[in-house]
């Protein structure tokens, strides 16, 4: 079978353009159906999240007016309020000067018949600017750091007892450059007696 195109050149050119026209219109109208069936799970999705959202809001709200809960949140808070105040206690023991320990020390090698009227502790290298406090009644203390001196004053009732004591804190471990009062020695009886020594700073602090 033979077909004879008797369409003159114009019109075959403007039924091309026809078809093309027909193949875009029918893309941009496939397009716009596809991003309308986006859009239209897009807020669809959004309304059951919406939805979904609620619901977990309510019933989170049911939750925690529960009396269980109430009473879970208010340990929670107690127990953060505990370790708030645990960790400024040790951070306040942290660099604390250990003045319990230097004198419980000088207590546990103080002999029977010794006397300790006044212990002091300074600076063993005085500096221009220094902290005093007052630990206990009698007790004078300036404190800086490095060495610190103590100064202990007393009374021994025998010149044996006052030798046992010096001995002592020779045998003190934490003491050291011991140095005495020469009129330590005087007396045999009822001594009034002074010595001094040094201690790490170091060996104070908790």
């Amino acid at each position: 079978m033979i077909k004879i195109n008797l369409l003159s050149p114009l019109d075959k050119e403007n039924l091309r353009w026809e078809k093309v026209n027909k193949l875009t219109v029918r893309s941009i109208a496939c397009i716009l159906f596809a991003e309308l069936i986006f859009v239209g799970i897009f807020f669809v999705t959004l309304e059951y999240l919406k939805a979904e959202e609620q619901a977990v809001a309510s019933e989170y709200a049911s939750v925690i007016n529960l009396p269980q809960t109430r009473e879970i949140i208010a340990l929670e808070k107690e127990a953060k309020e505990n370790r708030s105040k645990i960790n400024s206690i040790y951070t306040i023991k942290e660099g604390h000067t250990d003045w319990t320990s230097l004198f419980d020390s000088i207590a546990t090698i103080t002999p029977a018949g010794v006397r300790l009227e006044s212990i002091t502790v300074s600076d063993a290298t005085p500096k221009t600017k220094t902290t005093s406090q007052q630990p206990q009644e009698g007790v004078e203390i300036q404190q800086t750091e490095g060495k610190m001196k103590v100064e202990v004053a007393g009374n021994a009732k025998t010149r044996d007892m006052l030798l046992e004591f010096e001995n002592n804190l020779k045998g003190e471990k934490r003491f050291t450059d011991l140095e005495y009062d020469a009129a330590n020695y005087v007396k045999s009886v009822n001594i009034d007696f002074k010595y001094s020594f040094n201690i790490s700073e170091e060996e104070l602090l908790k």
